[in-house]
């Protein structure tokens, strides 16, 4: 990361007296959403490092970790916090992202399905469990999760990719369709 974009960093955060680990983690995703990427995992490193014990801003941080080109740099963050908090899906999810993203199809899976033990809604597991499926052939699976990933949420692409699988699947019921089997009282 240059100096400058650090200095400009450090200022901001001395300007607005942001100490808290929460506070300088949102100040970086807005740098994220501002499109300044080195700002952003600058500001998220130091959000981490003020309070190693912050587990949402370490998932959040490999997140983006995953989003800037750097899958390999968020697996050992989240394997350490997948160990302290096992069995959460937002941890499980991100590993099996980052393991995907590496080509890791084995460790993929291996987390991917874990999150969706517990949330079987995930949508990007469910996105991504779709895609592995779909590249091994397996279009009843693929077609599974493609429709259980958009129960939760539109995601263009799976969309595309359950139109091929099933033409008259319609992305809007089931995008309406309540997730009784998922959630028994709703």
């Amino acid at each position: 990361i240059q100096p400058g974009i650090k200095k400009k960093a450090d200022d901001y955060l001395g300007r607005k007296k942001l100490t808290q680990s929460n506070d300088i983690g949102n100040a970086a995703f807005a740098a994220w959403l501002q499109n300044t990427p080195e700002a952003s995992l600058y500001l998220y490193s130091k959000a981490v490092t003020n309070n190693t014990a912050d587990a949402l801003t370490a998932n959040n941080f490999a997140a983006f970790l995953m989003m800037g080109g750097l899958p390999e740099k968020s697996i050992p963050i989240l394997e350490f916090w997948n160990k302290q908090k096992p069995g959460e899906s937002s941890l499980l999810a991100n590993l099996g992202n980052a393991y995907y993203r590496l080509g890791d199809i084995n460790n993929a899976m291996k987390y991917l399905q874990q999150c969706v033990l517990a949330d079987s809604l995930h949508p990007t597991a469910n996105k991504l469990l779709c895609m592995i499926h779909l590249k091994k052939g397996d279009l009843k699976k693929a077609e599974a999760h493609a429709t259980k990933s958009l129960k939760a949420s539109y995601d263009q692409q799976v969309n595309a990719i359950l139109r091929q699988l099933n033409n008259k699947a319609k992305t809007g019921a089931i995008m309406n369709q309540p997730p009784v089997k998922e959630f028994p009282l709703v």
